[in-house]
């Protein structure tokens, strides 16, 4: 089973597993510093941090997390499994800037709408292996907003930004929050991912934006953004999956929507 954890320093995140939640109320520790020396905090349980780290993952299963760190910390590499990735690897698939008004626009499903903790930015790992993204970082215009911790993408996985809020985790996408607001406008902006020195991997812009995301066209590998209910008309954004709620790892079907 994948265990997923939120990488925001500043947010005490809600750990899943795949067969449920786990209560909060019953954690020993929330963070690595409560417990003691050379252990973390893994599940709401202080472990051996030597034994986590070492623990060997299969291609299929490689979510390699490592201890929360603080931000000035030197990022470390938790992915023995994979590889950095190369320019073009990693695609910016999905973005939500303008986050639809009412319970519609609840996209990270914590039960609440907020104009701010619902905008996120989707990342997919589209090459054919498993990638170590530790370091890769996404910039928002000329602002640094997130940057992965010790963290593995296997092939066509998508890991999810959100602007804030305690996001539902899903089994089969990881899910993050931004260290600040994204802040994505509504009238446009662009955004970048870097990889651990800097390089620029992708980038992409977006223009005025009504209340549903923008989704690459075709999706994973096309050229332009188009809104999402374009591609799907019943729903405004997809954030983990295709446009049509398939998986990426079954392959995002064309829709009439996607560009030529």
């Amino acid at each position: 089973m994948r265990i997923y954890r939120s990488m925001q320093p500043y947010f005490i995140f809600v750990f899943v597993i795949v067969s449920g939640c786990v209560d909060a109320s019953e954690w020993v520790c929330q963070r690595s510093s409560d417990c003691p020396a050379a252990e973390i905090c893994r599940i709401g349980e202080c472990v051996a941090g030597d034994e986590y780290l070492a623990a060997p993952s299969a291609p299929d299963e490689a979510h390699a997390d490592s201890p929360l760190t603080e931000p000035d910390m030197p990022t470390e590499s938790g992915c023995p499994a994979g590889r950095a990735p190369g320019r073009g690897e990693l695609v910016i698939n999905e973005v939500l800037a303008n986050v639809p008004s009412g319970e519609a626009g609840d996209a990270n499903n914590d039960g609440t709408r907020d104009a701010y903790e619902d905008e996120f930015v989707e990342i997919i790992n589209r090459s054919a292996d498993v990638l170590d993204v530790s370091g890769v970082t996404l910039r928002v215009g000329e602002r640094d907003k997130f940057s992965f911790e010790a963290t593995c993408l296997v092939s066509m996985e998508a890991a999810v930004i959100f602007g804030g809020g305690q996001p539902a985790l899903h089994p089969d996408y990881q899910v993050y929050v931004s260290r600040s607001r994204l802040a994505l406008g509504n009238s446009g902006g662009s955004m970048t991912l870097t990889d651990a020195g800097g390089v620029r991997l992708t980038a992409m812009s977006y223009g005025a934006s009504g209340a549903t995301s923008f989704t690459l066209s075709p999706e994973l590998d096309g050229s332009e953004y188009l809104p999402h209910n374009t591609l799907n008309p019943e729903r405004l954004f997809s954030p983990g999956t295709c446009a049509s709620g398939a998986s990426f790892s079954q392959g995002c079907a064309a829709t009439p929507g996607d560009a030529e």
